[in-house]
């Protein structure tokens, strides 16, 4: 009996040890996932500051002043660099992240001045400075979006690396105690849910739904952009005259055709089996229609297929919901399908 109740107690010290163990690996595991979505807004908003202050030099060469887009930009830069509860952006833990930014921050006043000194003078000695300017600010931002990348792979590879080390204190808990262990191994298994955060969609490699509904809001944000909503046709007929296979085959030869035609500032989400979204920046209905019509055309003559689409040109000052706007483009893609759909 009293070596049982050592042996006993020594399995309690054990279990104690591997619980608390667990707690602190959780703890990690959970304060990661954190980081990784501030990382993940950091690297949007990189990336907006690269693109923002390509399309700002465009207009400005088009003698078109856009001093509200060059505030914006003065903002997130500063927020990228400090921090802000605005933009809910944190402050990269980064040396040299850190270090690329203030670079970015010099060019980027140095840029400025060069626009403004355009806007005096419009030669084309300052023309091409401008432009000149512009390449080298927009070779500095890509340097600071790979570097916030690679921070974010970074802490991927440590949060898998945590899985790791969660998954064999679990399996030597389980060993000491079924019983024990098992409100542990739900816990486990919740956070391994939580930790399997995937924005890809695995057939096609677009952005799937979940990345929609978190980023779209501020991919969108203060912008003008048009919307279409995509519906590959015959899939269904696809599916039950060759089957699964062949339909997941026929989905991907269609994506892949529409996305050689969009710009690589375009981005596409999978919505569900059949059904896709573009988010097409600054860009004007028109243009977006023509866009869509040249994928349509690739995308017959590659695969023989088709798909039907609905756009939706949204103001930046527009009051609908993104509910409402994939609606009335879901609509609009229906109203294409019934004078376009064509057969496989």
């Amino acid at each position: 009996m009293k070596r049982k109740f050592i042996t006993d107690g020594i399995e309690t010290i054990i279990m104690i040890v591997f619980i608390t163990a667990l707690v602190c690996l959780l703890c990690n595991a959970f304060f990661m996932t954190h980081e990784i979505t501030g990382v993940s807004r950091v690297v949007n908003y990189a990336g907006i500051v690269r693109g923002s202050s390509q399309r700002a030099i465009k207009q400005e060469l088009s003698q078109k002043k856009v001093d509200d887009q060059l505030t914006y930009l003065d903002g997130i830069i500063d927020a990228l660099q400090h921090s802000s509860s605005r933009y809910k952006l944190i402050k990269l833990d980064s040396a040299s992240f850190q270090s690329e930014l203030i670079e970015q921050k010099r060019e980027w006043q140095i840029l400025k001045k060069a626009i403004y000194t355009y806007r005096k003078t419009p030669t084309g000695k300052n023309e091409q400075l401008l432009l000149t300017l512009s390449n080298n600010y927009y070779e500095i931002c890509d340097k600071t979006v790979s570097i916030a990348e690679c921070y974010g792979e970074g802490i991927v590879t440590g949060l898998k690396k945590l899985e790791v080390a969660i998954g064999i204190v679990v399996g030597i808990l389980i060993l000491l105690s079924l019983e024990r262990s098992r409100a542990i191994i739900v816990n486990y298994r919740n956070m391994l849910r939580l930790n399997r955060d995937a924005y890809d969609d695995p057939l096609t490699g677009v952005k799937n739904k979940r990345y929609f509904e978190e980023y779209f809001p501020v991919m969108s944000e203060g912008c003008n952009y048009s919307l279409a909503f995509i519906d590959i046709d015959n899939l269904k007929q696809v599916n039950d005259k060759q089957g699964h296979e062949a339909g997941d085959h026929y989905i991907i030869e269609v994506i892949e055709a529409i996305r050689e035609q969009f710009r690589t500032t375009d981005v596409l989400f999978r919505m569900g089996g059949d059904e896709f979204v573009v988010f097409l920046k600054e860009c004007r209905e028109s243009i977006a229609t023509r866009l869509l019509e040249q994928a349509r055309e690739a995308v017959h003559d590659h695969t023989s297929g088709s798909f039907s689409y609905g756009i939706v040109y949204v103001h930046k000052e527009d009051s609908r919901s993104i509910r409402e706007i994939l609606k009335e483009s879901d609509q609009r893609m229906y109203e294409y399908k019934k004078t376009h759909k064509s057969k496989i």
